[in-house]
């Protein structure tokens, strides 16, 4: 049977290293992680754990694999800030794929399964122009964690609207799925309709559209929630125009087994953190529990 299980990111941890943030996603009750797999990420609640895989030494994974055993399952966030899979500069992008190579064979190494990538947008150069390119990057990574024994999602941001699921439908490799990042849709709404309850009420019908448009590469997801006032995600979920519910009930009728990572960026980490899994812990154990 289709199983959902809830994760928490250690990106909800800012001003914490990354073994302390295991611990508190434990002693919050996951057991699933999501790891941020390189370093100096940050947001507006402060830096957030994680190095580069280059950087660190035999002692330090060793640990960081001690730190893991309560999780049953294991992600990873490829690097992806100021680290383009795709770029119009090739000897940037050439290093930045380096990158993200080494991150998705830490992954592999510490026992994970799905890596989250992006692409970001070009500068000067439309989804159209580079539509080859980001097919043939996600295929090539898509062969780096299919021989690395792990999977890799596209999250939703880039490209935008109908473009997203055809690009990941156009990929069509085994190993290259989706990540549906609950909050990253708002460029699909039209700019007139935020902030109203028309416009929630759009966003959440775009939402289920989606995932019908992914079918069978719908793999992962993030979860929080978009304030209604000035649609900034991140937030503590249920505090927003998602509409969780309909959410959950449509994955469970899908039969959709995978982890839905909570991704929070708030001042009052754990309480947060500890809300948003309450208001989703009933809803994700389906309408038979």
């Amino acid at each position: 049977m289709a199983q959902i299980v809830l994760s928490a990111s250690t990106a909800c941890f800012a001003g914490t290293a990354m073994e302390e943030a295991l611990e508190l996603a434990a002693g919050t009750g996951f057991q699933a992680v999501e790891l941020t797999l390189w370093g100096g990420a940050f947001h507006s609640v402060g830096p957030l754990p994680g190095s580069w895989w280059r950087e660190t030494g035999e002692a330090e994974r060793r640990s960081l694999r001690e730190c893991l055993e309560p999780f049953a399952f294991v992600d990873g966030h490829l690097p992806f800030v100021e680290c383009p899979l795709v770029s119009a500069n090739p000897y940037v992008e050439a290093l930045c794929r380096e990158l993200i190579g080494e991150a998705l064979d830490a992954l592999a190494t510490l026992g994970g399964r799905i890596g989250v990538f992006h692409i970001a947008p070009c500068a000067a150069r439309s989804p159209s122009e580079l539509w080859d390119r980001m097919v043939a990057a996600c295929r090539q990574l898509g062969d780096r964690a299919e021989a690395a024994g792990v999977r890799v999602a596209l999250e939703t941001g880039y490209p935008v609207g109908d473009a997203f699921p055809k690009l990941v439908h156009e990929v069509d490799h085994p190993a290259v799925g989706a990540c549906v990042d609950v909050g990253h849709l708002v460029a699909a709404v039209g700019r007139e309709q935020r902030n109203t309850d028309h416009g929630a009420t759009a966003y959440n019908r775009y939402l289920l559209h989606l995932l019908d448009q992914l079918g069978p590469k719908l793999w992962h997801f993030h979860m929080h929630d978009v304030r209604y006032d000035d649609w900034r995600d991140h937030r503590e979920v249920g505090t927003g125009i998602i509409d969780f519910p309909a959410l959950l009930a449509d994955l469970h009728a899908r039969r959709f087994g995978g982890r839905l990572v909570f991704e929070l960026e708030e001042p009052d980490t754990i309480a947060s953190l500890e809300r948003s899994k309450a208001h989703l812990d009933p809803l994700a154990a389906g309408p038979a529990a």
